[in-house]
């Protein structure tokens, strides 16, 4: 995966070691480009943000082209286009540290980051999701005591514009193949089929487990 670089005009990697450790932040912003029968979400090339009024400036930015772009899917392009510009006023997505661990692999000329050692994987779903989501599943929580952890993220860590998948780590006892028929009954009862739900399990990828538990939202 790579990272394009805006806003960090004629810096190199030594300039950007030290803008990053003056207090700038590396954001990325989320937009919505709909039709009637098609809508698609996009992510920002991440911006070297040095102040409140930079990060204001590219939030309007996108948010605007949103607004413009975002309503015209049936039926929830409102819906998608809200969710992208409450993503946005919360100050996006910060991959500061991505960036600076992998600096060594940035090019100056095409400025781009090739993310070779990914710190941020996972990113909060939007209330109404989560609320949805809790909606859900919430009789499965009240009867399995033998739940210790449920949380949730949407997995950031994909190619180009594709939608960026649920991921669901589970911290249980419960046999895995009983866990994913019961939750996906569940979610899609809620949830268009076409959202894409992936489940695993602490012990399959303590790491990845550790990732969604501190960078996702725990349900239970």
């Amino acid at each position: 995966m790579k990272y394009k670089l805006e806003n960090i005009d004629g810096l190199n990697t030594e300039d950007i070691k030290r803008k990053i450790d003056a207090g700038c932040t590396f954001k990325i912003f989320s937009y919505r480009i709909s039709l009637v029968a098609i809508s698609l979400k996009r992510l920002s090339p991440a911006f070297l943000i040095h102040n409140e009024n930079e990060l204001k400036t590219f939030q309007k930015k996108y948010n605007l082209i949103t607004t413009l772009f975002g309503p015209w899917f049936i039926p929830s392009g409102p819906f998608n286009t809200y969710s992208a510009i409450r993503f946005n006023n919360k100050g996006g997505l910060d991959v500061t540290n991505d960036i600076r661990i992998n600096l060594e692999f940035f090019n100056q000329v095409e400025k781009t980051v090739d993310i070779k050692t990914a710190y941020t994987l996972f990113t909060e779903i939007s209330v109404d999701e989560f609320r949805e989501l809790e909606k859900s599943i919430s009789a499965f929580v009240l009867k399995n005591v033998n739940v210790n952890g449920l949380f949730v993220g949407k997995f950031i860590n994909v190619s180009g514009n594709e939608e960026l998948p649920y991921f669901i780590g589970i911290d249980s006892s419960i046999d895995k193949a009983h866990l994913i028929k019961e939750l996906e009954e569940l979610i899609y009862i809620r949830f268009n089929k076409f959202v894409k739900f992936h489940f695993f399990k602490r012990e399959e990828d303590e790491n990845l487990f550790s990732k969604i538990k501190e960078q996702g939202q725990r349900i239970k």
